[in-house]
């Protein structure tokens, strides 16, 4: 896989960007640092087999003697070119010369620990858009590799704004709300999972949903500091989804950067204890004449596969009534075709409800929460061990719950420890 990534990085390079004359990189330093990795790059292409494999070795020796700053300068100049090159509806495409940078950055940066570099670029109007994008983008490819919250937070919150700041370009903004809530959730599941307590459990053989089904029933106690970052997600979020439905609202909602709203607030649903985003999907479904056609596919899937929607089946059979196939001389929009698919796949019993969204993890009220009890005196008892014996063996036959975190083994260990106190 990583080869064929380095060979259309090579071809897009060699076919879009060869043409532009060498130029000083913008940021004052006396070696372009793009200008040699994009040629050393051609010179592999062209080279012979036997050739391309010295100066393959050479060009990541090249690229090893950079600091993570000079490799950003030459990013930040390959990202100027090749937007100068390239329409915004090629950007995906024009990835493919960004592959140096997504593949060495990490690996100089340890795993992006400081994404502030980053995220000053991509609040930056003045950085070329086509950079801006390509860092969403790379968020979006490294976010798994992504260990503390902090930083899918951080990322994340700022392509919120980017999101929510209409005077952005459309394709900004419709990246921005692709990948925010992928970050939200990963810094929520790694404040999660680095909690000290959790980290003990899933050393022990504890599954993450089982810990969390312990810190909603009071039986784990997460540390202070992960209840307050966990607040402060769980505020983006909110924050982010009342932000979507007020956009969901607006008359003159942009189709592309509206499909991308009704999959992320799909997606977000487990977060919505209110239930505002099914009610909001409910009636844009019954209301999908206020709606462009282009959009009516969407809504009438994600109602039936995501929320359920008893009606949505009916409505889709008016749709399809109404809905009309749209040609041009560059595009087509097939809007009635995709209907008729999905009623299709409907009858054939291939649309599969969705899977469990990912969710808030609630904690106990107060008076729940494993506390630590104030010492107190006590008469001294006298306990029949054999009783005891018995009675533990019984509560762990009958109580899922406690087999859950003690097994037979250790379920006989503890009571031979019980049995010497005779």
């Amino acid at each position: 896989m990583e080869i064929i990534k380095m060979k259309l990085m090579k071809i897009f390079i060699l076919i879009v960007l060869t043409s532009v004359a060498a130029q000083v990189n913008a940021y004052g330093d006396e070696e372009n640092y793009w200008e040699i990795i994009k040629q050393k790059m051609v010179e592999c292409e062209n080279a012979t087999r036997e050739d391309a494999e010295v100066l393959s070795i050479e060009f990541q020796r090249y690229i090893a003697s950079l600091s993570a700053g000079q490799l950003l300068i030459a990013t930040r100049d390959c990202a100027a070119e090749v937007q100068q090159r390239i329409t915004p509806e090629r950007w995906t495409e024009g990835l493919w010369a960004m592959g140096f940078f997504l593949h060495y950055y990490p690996q100089k940066t340890n795993n992006v620990e400081d994404v502030s570099p980053l995220l000053n670029d991509l609040k930056d109007k003045s950085q070329p858009e086509f950079w801006r994008y390509c860092i969403m983008q790379s968020f979006g490819e490294w976010r798994k590799e992504f260990v503390r919250p902090k930083q899918c937070f951080d990322a994340a919150n700022m392509m919120r704004d980017i999101f929510t700041d209409s005077s952005e370009p459309e394709k900004l903004r419709e990246q921005a709300v692709s990948e925010f809530k992928e970050l939200y959730f990963r810094a929520y599941e790694n404040n999660i999972n680095n909690d000290p307590n959790v980290k003990q459990l899933v050393e022990s053989g504890r599954t993450y949903e089982q810990v969390k089904g312990d810190i909603e029933g009071g039986r784990v106690r997460l540390a202070d500091e992960t209840v307050e970052m966990k607040k402060q997600i769980e505020t983006a979020i909110a924050q982010s989804i009342q932000y979507q439905l007020k956009f969901f609202a607006e008359p003159n909602m942009p189709v592309y950067l509206g499909g991308e709203v009704i999959a992320t607030l799909a997606q977000l649903r487990g977060f919505d204890e209110t239930g505002q985003i099914k009610q909001t999907m409910n009636n844009a479904l019954k209301n999908y004449k206020n709606y462009n056609q282009k959009l009516w596919h969407q809504l009438a899937r994600t109602n039936i596969v995501y929320f359920n929607n008893e009606e949505a089946e009916s409505i889709l059979e008016n749709m399809i009534d109404e809905a009309k196939d749209v040609y041009s001389d560059s595009r087509r929009f097939l809007n009635r075709s995709h209907l008729v698919y999905l009623k299709k796949r409907i009858e054939k019993g291939e649309m599969k409800k969705a899977s469990a969204p990912v969710r808030l993890v609630k904690l106990p009220e107060p008076e729940q929460q494993l506390v630590q009890a104030a010492p107190v005196e006590v008469n001294e008892v006298v306990v029949d061990v054999n009783e005891l014996v018995r009675w533990l063996e019984q509560i762990w036959l009958e109580d899922e719950s406690i087999r859950e975190v003690l097994d037979a083994n250790e379920l006989q260990e503890f009571i031979e420890t019980v049995k010497e106190l005779k």
